[in-house]
């Protein structure tokens, strides 16, 4: 039975991990998109899709959190996840709702 050398399978794992999985594009009412990179991990693993709501990272406010919602989704065929910007996401920001508060709290 052969052992699994685990320093190996270390120094693989950090030399093939990926900086940028998904670019997300956060429309802006005057000019071109702003665009956000992260981690596939950012989203526990799961890839947004439509209809998906992402409380936007460091947008506490007095007013409440701010809200992405998932309004397009679009794929790059030929590039697999560990390429940059595999998977672009189109969101549009609002502030949460009281509902949503009251859940975020």
């Amino acid at each position: 039975m052969a052992m699994y050398d685990l320093s190996r399978t270390a120094a693989f794992q950090r030399r093939t991990r990926v900086a940028t999985v998904i670019s997300v594009y956060e429309e802006q009412p005057n000019g071109g998109p702003q665009r956000h990179d992260f981690n596939l991990s950012d989203f526990g693993g799961q890839l947004p899709a439509n209809g998906d709501l992402i409380i936007k990272p460091h947008s506490l406010s007095a007013d409440g959190p701010e809200v992405w919602e998932v309004v397009a989704r679009y794929h790059q065929p030929g590039r697999g996840f560990d390429a940059e910007g595999a998977l672009r996401v189109v969101v549009r920001s609002r502030l949460a709702t009281e509902a949503e508060k009251a859940l975020l709290a």
